[in-house]
């Protein structure tokens, strides 16, 4: 999210990240365009990483599953925020949100003479100044891309954060795989022939995220994350938990706690879960432990 209070629509001071912090729509839209921008500036993957963490987790969150009513503010936790319709409310962030996905073909591709930059994994083919790249991808809820070329000598395929984090990044050209190195922008530089497929697989699995210890509000706190996705856990999926929805959630997850995986085709139209054993107090104040799902937020 971006802008920790509603005074003034600001930032606090340095790691003031509250979870129940402002965090405008608009304000999201705009750091995805500045993250762009300064992508194409300077050719640094680290700043496609934070697009693609605002095409999946800092924008995406704003339409309702109707497509109709939408979120003024996105807070990472909340307690029984309703959207709102746009002809009654300030209508700013459905244009918006509208506009950051509407220029969706700009993040994908960059390039530089005959090289090519793929900066975002999403199906599509590029056709400019006599160079075409065919993208078929299985992101986000599977780590293959594979990318087939014409006119073009080498691709910078970008490795993501979260992929470094996870494992190793398997990269192969025509079925062989491919000895690569990460240049000093975050790119692994392979070079094509026409014709040749490259396939790239990212490891793909739950993992925890923690944040920076000067982040107070995150003190004893732990993110669930897969892939590009951040995730969360709602009161629909765990309506047994007494107080869900207020305070820090009474939910607890065991640091050996496994983390697992599901893709569930009926839920959302098709998404990855993640599940674990987790911990909650019952109304007596005892602790229980049950399986717990986290769904994209």
């Amino acid at each position: 999210g971006v802008g920790a209070t509603g005074a003034d629509e600001a930032y606090g001071p340095n790691y003031d990240l509250p979870n129940d912090g402002y965090c405008e729509t608009c304000a999201q839209v705009a750091m995805g365009f500045f993250s762009q921008h300064l992508a194409q500036a300077f050719g640094q993957a680290e700043y496609a990483d934070i697009v693609e963490k605002y095409i999946y987790d800092g924008v995406l969150g704003c339409i309702g599953a109707d497509g109709d009513s939408f979120y003024y503010q996105q807070p990472l936790t909340d307690k029984n925020r309703p959207r709102w319709d746009w002809i009654e409310h300030t209508p700013c962030c459905p244009p918006m949100f509208l506009k950051f996905y509407g220029e969706m073909p700009a993040y994908i591709y960059a390039y530089d003479g005959s090289e090519v930059y793929i900066n975002q994994f999403i199906s599509s083919t590029m056709d400019v100044d006599g160079m075409t790249v065919a993208q078929e991808s299985g992101m986000p809820w599977g780590g293959t891309s594979t990318f087939t070329t014409s006119g073009v000598s080498r691709l910078h395929i970008r490795i993501p954060d979260w992929a470094k984090e996870t494992g190793t990044t398997v990269i192969k050209v025509d079925g062989a795989q491919a000895e690569y190195t990460v240049d000093a922008n975050g790119y692994a530089v392979i070079p094509v022939q026409d014709g040749q497929k490259v396939e790239v697989t990212f490891p793909m699995e739950a993992r925890r995220v923690y944040s920076d210890e000067r982040v107070t509000a995150n003190e004893g706190k732990v993110a669930l994350a897969y892939g590009p996705l951040v995730y969360c856990v709602e009161s629909t999926d765990m309506p047994y938990i007494p107080n869900f929805s207020s305070g820090d959630g009474n939910i607890g997850l065991p640091k050996d706690a496994e983390l697992t995986t599901r893709f569930e085709e009926d839920l959302l139209g098709g998404v990855q879960t993640i599940t674990f054993q987790g911990e909650y107090y019952d109304n007596f104040g005892e602790k229980q432990t049950a399986e717990l799902k986290a769904i994209p937020f």
